[in-house]
């Protein structure tokens, strides 16, 4: 094989003094940026998550307040005494409870107390719901003996009745509600120390849901996912892109969980790249929200998140290969000049 020519020498030898230094520039500025460019979207998410668990921890502490301010004013204790007794001794037909039981849903609904509730409900010491301002099926039943025994509304009686501090029960589907999600802040009622009944107030998971569902910031594929741990499940409470009909229907064991899910129930917050639910990775931070007892995990996808770094990699590579195309293209005639002489010596 004959010995290259001095002008193909002299070209190859440009190409590799002009690649080395070029590249190497190349993807140190890449690396930066898509280091920096991490590290901002990171930072993003984390703002983003506290923000979002301020907004859900403030809205339940208000609502907590909300129950144990309701279960002091007289007007409760009157109605529980008044309902109560002549429930236990007339029934819920009875012209005294319905004329009672209107003229405190009117006083209810007239004042806005409830707004901020789906509904209200008020229990004797027995555990009888004797007043509802829906007036579903849970009115007039029994919530030690009755039908709904095993819901959160009697699950939360019986630890505020037992413990004398307002309860907040985990969010499930609640027949009586149409199987819609349900939780209840449960307040003892006590006149002169003395128990003599509860207050339920049943959070509108409408009203939790705008607040979880605020995607400011969260672009095209982000999403707040939720979840608490029931057993050894991981069981979610708000809608998932990959998942139909998830919210408060869709449970994994907890183990089988995304890790990110996994850290926020045990009481972690961090941020990092991850693989969710889906098994799709994503730039995420996840938080715990102690007044719910939730996990949260606020995620975008990574081909969304750091798609700048890509397009800005295509572009460098672009724009590296049209240069040294063209400087190529001008070392060649270059270097047949300068060695177009030699040539001939």
């Amino acid at each position: 094989m004959s010995a290259l020519p001095i002008s193909a020498r002299l070209l190859l030898s440009y190409l590799l003094v002009a690649a080395l230094p070029l590249g190497g520039l190349a993807a140190f500025y890449l690396a930066s940026f898509e280091t920096s460019l991490r590290e901002t979207v990171l930072d993003n998410m984390s703002t983003i998550a506290d923000k979002k668990a301020e907004q859900i921890d403030s809205h339940v502490r208000e609502r907590l307040e909300d129950a144990q301010q309701f279960s002091h004013r007289a007007l409760i204790r009157d109605a529980i005494a008044a309902l109560g007794q002549t429930f236990r001794t007339a029934g819920l037909h009875a012209p005294a409870y319905r004329m009672a039981a209107d003229r405190l849903r009117d006083t209810l609904k007239r004042t806005d107390a409830i707004d901020d509730f789906y509904d209200l409900l008020l229990m004797d010491t027995d555990g009888n719901v004797v007043f509802s301002v829906m007036q579903e099926p849970d009115l007039g039943t029994n919530l030690k003996h009755g039908p709904y025994r095993d819901t959160q509304l009697a699950k939360g009686f019986e630890r505020a009745m037992r413990t004398r501090q307002t309860d907040l029960s985990r969010f499930a589907l609640y027949a009586p509600s149409h199987n819609r999600p349900a939780a209840f802040l449960v307040a003892p009622v006590l006149k002169n120390g003395v128990a003599i009944g509860a207050l339920a107030l049943q959070l509108d998971v409408d009203k939790l849901g705008a607040v979880t569902a605020d995607r400011t910031g969260l672009g095209r594929t982000g999403e707040t996912v939720l979840a608490q741990k029931e057993g050894g499940d991981v069981f979610y409470t708000a809608p998932l892109r990959h998942v139909r009909n998830a919210a408060y229907r869709y449970r994994v064991p907890f183990g089988n969980a995304a890790l990110p899910m996994q850290k926020a129930l045990a009481g972690e917050r961090g941020r990092g790249i991850i693989r969710d639910y889906a098994g799709i990775e994503g730039v995420a931070a996840w938080r715990y929200l102690p007044a719910l007892g939730w996990g949260m995990v606020v995620k975008i996808d990574t081909d969304e998140a750091l798609a700048p770094a890509a397009e800005l990699r295509r572009a460098t590579a672009l724009a590296l290969a049209l240069f040294l195309l063209l400087s190529g293209i001008v070392a060649f005639f270059l270097g047949r000049g300068l060695s177009r002489p030699i040539r001939h010596l």
